[in-house]
């Protein structure tokens, strides 16, 4: 979602959005939009889960137990900011940034980065990311992934699917997904909000263009969802 409205949609609400950022570059994108729009700026974690140092040495390294204690450390890191922000009764949503990002780490510190070994042994790591949301059963939860080409029998199918865990709908109540129309004319034909999956209300499933415009907001897809 838009950087400011969960913010904005939470300071109605009374309570505080709390940001687990796996990446420097979008918490410091997050901090200028608030300070521009002048909103208070959510909990987020301050650090960097992976420094540019560790990642560095990362990319130079064939060692596998390395690269695994790296990813296993970073994985703790965001455990226990996640538990800090869920025992927080203030704190509604928590946001997740990204899903992507994190499936990836959670499998490294698993399995490494050879190539091939994570497809074929996602079971432990799949358990990890069901046992980190489990324990956020009672707050809303936020999360982003980035997108990826879909493929069917060797090809491309044309669309694009979300690049994360499989069947990730084990811990979401609903999937949406936001499309950006290049050619569109208005902002309202350009920023489309799609909803692919729900159980919150199963007669929407399947919508596209759910929202659209400046009415893609935090709270408008909450009041259609509940």
């Amino acid at each position: 979602l838009p950087i400011p409205i969960p913010c904005i949609t939470s300071s109605l609400r009374g309570t505080v959005p709390g940001w687990i950022i796996c990446d420097r570059k979008t918490r410091q994108t997050v901090e200028a939009i608030c300070t521009e729009m002048g909103i208070e700026p959510p909990l987020m974690s301050k650090h960097d889960y992976i420094t540019a140092g560790a990642a560095l040495k990362l990319a130079n390294s064939d060692d596998e137990e390395t690269t695994k204690k790296a990813y296993s450390d970073a994985f703790n890191a965001v455990t226990d900011d996640v538990i800090k922000l869920a025992s927080l009764d203030y704190v509604d949503p928590i946001i997740v940034d990204s899903g992507t990002e994190l499936w990836d780490w959670i499998g490294y510190a698993r399995l490494g980065r050879r190539e091939g070994v994570r497809a074929r042994n996602w079971g432990p790591s799949k358990r990890d990311w069901k046992d980190l949301f489990g324990a956020l059963q009672n707050k809303t939860v936020i999360i982003t992934f980035w997108a990826r080409d879909e493929w069917k029998d060797d090809k491309l199918t044309g669309r694009t699917v979300l690049d994360g865990p499989p069947n990730v709908n084990y811990t979401t109540t609903s999937l949406i997904r936001l499309r950006k129309e290049s050619k569109a004319k208005t902002d309202d034909e350009k920023y489309l909000l799609d909803l692919t999956e729900s159980i919150d209300n199963k007669a929407l499933e399947l919508t596209d263009s759910l929202l659209t415009g400046e009415s893609i907001t935090f709270g408008n897809l909450m009041s259609l969802l509940r």
